[in-house]
């Protein structure tokens, strides 16, 4: 055995004997541990064994101070991607059992006394011992917050491999995938060295992935998205993101987020790097201007880093950096320009407009690229307050129309021929786009307000849910207020037959039509 993982397993004393092959000790995650206890055989082999270990200042009850213990002895563990002198609790090698000795009435006086010389003894060199100890860790933890502070100010760490690396990635990493980025020819002018990005806050999360906020040469900000450590041991989850990567570097439209590049060490840190959109998603944006119904009033928020920390606090994610860098604009490549702070906002109708023009253009390829996930979340606001779509990971060419029978896609933006499991084209993102305009009206999540019998579970009301919509006994519904110009569209785009609705192209028609009768007062 050379790999051994204790981490997360409530250590709160750790006996060290472990088989002379270890090479590898992982015991992150135990923050009750209270001491590690070896004898000097076990102290020689962790001293050449790589050993991640909780970080020391989250450890205040470590402490040598069991009676064995004949001296204390420390090894260089890392922590966070940081090293760090561990302290070990030295004991005394095991001995053989001697004869019991036999004690004569008359050593019975003198033997006394010598206890009490050596308990007397013992006890001044415990109080010495626990005041060199004390003094011993007031100097570790000096130590140890003077390399954290080195480390954070002198380089970045975010692509140093850490505990998870060790852990996850050699199970592919011996392997070439199938669609592997790495070798991928078409991408390597995207190859961004590590150096070049410092990582910041995280500022996304969801159940396959985290976003961060990162600069790119110290100036132009950015968003990193990587995949969350436990998928890292799947192939198939590392081949689904790669597919992501590679079908946003093929996309260039001003109304789809800027791909910019990829960045990686091992597999275990590749990260995309795309534009930075400063205003968030679409959604927190509505929820922001609740009381707001209008159509045609800007909304406005504040910028997503004002509701984050300050940049000079860590982020939450394992290292990370926490460098404070200006938040110049971007153009649509990520190129850093003069800054621009927009003060009109942006409609509800513009944020459609724009949507639909990033599908027309999907839709346009010889191949359609069809999206699978469209809904208020998944578009993102730029410095302009321009809308553009995202998240490409369930985005798939209509190569093979067999294949297009999954069910992908939030629940309830679903296509009815999608959740029947039937083959499905493009029309389904236009379904999606329908549900999406319900979802911009009424600021609610679809059907929120479908009637739920009491003791129904959650996953009870989503099957209830998708069977109504699959047979077209459920639409969303827009608010009375909702102008009828605006729900005229939307019903069309939630048409049940497929070949009821309208195109992409289509319906930017239509929203620009109904535009145009608003300017001219004859709607």
């Amino acid at each position: 055995m050379t790999d051994r993982s204790l981490r997360n397993t409530s250590l709160s004393e750790l006996e060290a004997s472990f088989p002379s092959t270890l090479r590898f000790l992982d015991l992150q995650t135990n923050a009750n541990l209270r001491a590690i206890y070896a004898n000097s055989s076990q102290l020689a082999l962790l001293q050449k064994t790589k050993v991640w270990a909780p970080p020391l200042l989250e450890l205040p009850f470590y402490r040598c101070n069991d009676t064995r213990v004949v001296r204390t002895e420390y090894i260089t563990t890392t922590a966070g991607g940081v090293d760090q002198l561990f302290p070990i609790c030295v004991v005394a090698d095991a001995v053989a059992p001697s004869s019991k000795p036999v004690i004569h009435v008359g050593t019975w006086i003198g033997a006394i006394a010598a206890v009490i010389i050596v308990a007397g003894s013992v006890i001044v060199y415990l109080v010495w011992r626990s005041r060199a100890q004390a003094k011993r860790q007031a100097e570790l933890v000096q130590q140890n917050a003077s390399l954290l502070a080195s480390s954070a100010a002198n380089k970045p760490q975010w692509y140093e491999e850490s505990g998870d690396a060790a852990a996850y990635y050699h199970v592919v990493e011996s392997a070439r995938l199938n669609y592997d980025v790495r070798f991928d020819d078409y991408l390597a002018p995207y190859r961004i060295p590590v150096e070049d990005l410092d990582r910041h806050l995280v500022i996304a999360r969801g159940g396959f992935g985290v976003v961060y906020y990162g600069t790119l040469r110290k100036t132009t900000p950015v968003a990193m998205k990587r995949m969350l450590p436990h998928f890292i041991d799947s192939a198939d989850a590392i081949e689904e993101f790669m597919h992501e990567i590679r079908l946003y570097a093929h996309l260039t439209h001003p109304k789809i987020v800027a791909f910019i590049g990829i960045t990686w060490t091992t597999l275990y840190n590749i990260s995309m790097v795309t534009e930075f959109m400063p205003f968030g998603d679409v959604w927190s944006l509505l929820e922001a201007n609740g009381k707001t119904r209008s159509w045609h009033d800007r909304l406005q928020r504040d910028p997503i880093l004002a509701a984050q920390a300050s940049l000079g606090t860590p982020s939450t994610a394992p290292n990370s950096n926490s460098e404070t860098t200006e938040l110049p604009a971007l153009d649509r490549r990520g190129h850093s320009g003069p800054p621009s702070v927009p003060d009109n906002g942006v409609s509800r109708l513009s944020i459609l407009t724009d949507v639909v023009d990033a599908m027309a253009y999907l839709h346009s390829f010889p191949t359609p690229v069809i999206h699978r996930d469209i809904k208020a979340r998944n578009v993102l606001l730029g410095p302009q307050y321009e809308a553009k779509l995202t998240d490409f990971g369930t985005s798939r060419l209509r190569v093979d129309e067999l294949t297009m029978t999954a069910e992908i896609g939030t629940s309830a933006w679903i296509a009815p021929e999608v959740l029947k499991g039937v083959r499905y084209t493009e029309k389904a993102d236009i379904y999606s786009f329908g549900v999406m305009m319900t979802e911009i009206d009424t600021v609610q999540v679809p059907y929120a307000k479908v009637y739920m019998e009491p003791g129904c579970t959650l996953a009870l009301a989503r099957a209830r849910i998708a069977m109504l919509v699959a047979t077209g006994d459920l639409v969303p519904e827009f608010t009375a207020e909702c102008p009828p110009g605006i729900v005229a569209i939307g019903m069309q785009c939630l048409a049940h037959n497929p070949d009821d609705r309208p195109a992409a192209t289509q319906v930017a028609k239509l929203l620009q039509q109904y535009h145009l009768r608003q300017l001219l007062g004859t709607n």
